[in-house]
């Protein structure tokens, strides 16, 4: 009887990438083509402060499939070989620790992303209801609900309540129904 040892090579082991075992380093967003558009200098800026690999391969492509991606998985071997490849990559390799960190990552960006913007949100409510001018129009339009408007609220009374008492979504709603106001 014969025993057959079978090597298990790492995909992107063979693939010439690096050598097993792989980590995770970072995981990196691509700044949007948008942004090259209306902001040449901010799109430079945002891809000259990415992450770097010691392949020279450039970014937007993962380096073991080839197709353009917008999440990179800033991957490093053993060897200290670190190159970039895309969610649908690692998780094709079957390296269930790596996938796990990678996802783990992912949704950690997603969570920061979002905090971001629902704080830039809730800035930007707090910094129209600063604005007199604005103040003024607020002033002048009746309060949403028709209970408070009869009863001579208006808009601005609403907007300053849901400034100060309401979450993030009340605050969003608020800024979406002030600027709607204001521009018309």
């Amino acid at each position: 009887m014969t025993i057959e040892i079978v090597e298990k090579i790492h995909k992107f082991e063979k693939a010439g990438l690096g050598k097993a075992p792989f980590t995770l380093v970072d995981v990196w967003n691509a700044p949007s083509r948008s942004l090259a558009e209306a902001n040449p200098e901010a799109y430079n800026r945002a891809i000259s402060e990415g992450p770097r690999t010691t392949s020279g391969r450039g970014f937007c492509s993962c380096h073991y499939c080839g197709h353009e991606i917008l999440t990179h998985c800033v991957i490093e071997g053993s060897d200290g070989a670190r190159f970039f490849v895309g969610s649908d990559c690692v998780a094709k390799t079957g390296d269930k620790g790596l996938i796990i960190r990678v996802m783990t990552e992912i949704k950690k960006k997603q969570k920061d992303r979002r905090r971001e913007l629902d704080q830039q949100k809730i800035e930007e409510f707090a910094s129209l209801m600063r604005t007199p001018e604005i103040r003024d129009i607020l002033e002048k339009l009746p309060h949403p609900n028709a209970h408070f408007a009869s009863r001579g609220k208006t808009l601005l009374n609403w907007a300053d309540f849901m400034r100060r008492c309401s979450g993030v979504a009340g605050t969003k709603k608020g800024l979406r129904i002030v600027k709607k106001a204001i521009a018309s």
